[in-house]
């Protein structure tokens, strides 16, 4: 099994906080799962995404996904994963998922802010992934990647990946829905909500 995680910052959940009335949880609730909105990079709903993602590729591929969860837990607060069951010759593409499902909320508008601010951001949030895509970790003195290596893995996500997903993206946004709900769904949950 390969676990790919996604680390979280500060994110409240609408549901805590100070007592409300069972309408008020419930017209947020509603707001919350019909609108089309702004996500924060980084936020709950993004990680989400980006995990799922990872597990619909991995699916669409003929792979399975044993869960996607949100990691409660001291040393990894706010880690979200998606543990994934493959044969090799998918493990790029499953590796690629999650930047791919980025690009895509970017490209429908959920994402505002420059291509340059957020493609920095998508390769942050991929390092984990890009050594899964390369079998190794290739960062430089510096930190960075080297830029052939980026621009491989990025139009390799872009070109490949993304486009295997778009037809997806209604049933991703169910998944996505769900998993920010429940914080983790089995693919039991995962295999019902895509039969829908």
């Amino acid at each position: 099994m390969t676990e790919f995680k996604c680390d979280t910052r500060s994110h409240g959940n609408f549901l805590y906080g100070k007592k409300q009335s069972v309408f008020t949880v419930l017209y947020r609730l509603y707001n919350y799962c019909s609108a089309k909105k702004t996500m924060e990079v980084n936020g709950v709903d993004y990680q989400s995404w980006h995990e799922v993602g990872h597990a619909m590729v991995c699916l669409l591929l003929g792979g399975e996904v044993e869960l996607i969860e949100f990691v409660d837990d001291e040393n990894s607060i706010g880690v979200a994963k998606a543990r994934c069951d493959y044969p090799p010759e998918i493990k790029r593409a499953i590796a690629c998922g999650g930047f791919a499902a980025e690009y895509l909320l970017f490209q429908e508008g959920y994402i505002k802010m420059s291509w340059r601010e957020f493609t920095d951001k998508m390769f942050d949030n991929a390092v984990r992934d890009r050594i899964s895509f390369f079998d190794g970790d290739f960062a430089q003195e510096d930190g960075f990647w080297p830029k052939e290596m980026d621009k491989e893995f990025g139009y390799f996500a872009i070109r490949q990946v993304a486009p295997l997903l778009k037809p997806w993206f209604r049933v991703m946004k169910t998944v996505v829905r769900e998993l920010v709900l429940k914080r983790k769904l089995n693919s039991q949950n995962i295999h019902k909500i895509i039969k829908a």
